[in-house]
């Protein structure tokens, strides 16, 4: 749960670099209370943000207030987690590949081993020709 909060507050907060507010985000993004809490304890606790010394609307001393933008390390691991996830579904994309390939080779050995092949015996044994140089 907490990982999902973080990651939509990462990708909110990289959409919004011109700045934003806590208020502002749990309004856009429908957090709950404990949910608006719980990113406030995050923040205070780690190098999330880089807060700015204005507040919306001239309110003072109320931190929900304060405009914020991501950090440089938070941008960072905003762009590990999208390349994880490209990297997953690449991976994912392969080993459907690999399967089908595996499936294909193993029909295809069958057929030869079950359906018999014919043969053509050619009845004129093999001459050698002289090689004639121009």
């Amino acid at each position: 749960m907490s990982n999902d909060l973080h990651i939509k507050f990462l990708k909110y907060g990289d959409e919004h670099s011109d700045g934003f507010t806590i208020n502002e985000l749990a309004k856009d993004l429908g957090f709950s209370g404990m949910q608006t809490d719980f990113i406030l304890t995050e923040i205070h606790g780690a190098d999330i943000v880089a807060k700015t010394g204005q507040y919306r609307d001239d309110k003072r001393g109320d931190e929900r207030e304060r405009i914020m933008i991501l950090s440089f390390e938070s941008k960072f691991k905003l762009l590990d987690y999208i390349e994880l996830q490209e990297a997953r579904k690449s991976s994912r994309n392969a080993m459907v590949v690999a399967i089908i390939s595996i499936l294909i080779s193993i029909f295809v050995g069958l057929y030869q081993i079950l359906i018999p092949q014919e043969v053509i015996l050619i009845d004129k044994p093999y001459q050698e020709q002289p090689l004639i140089l121009p």
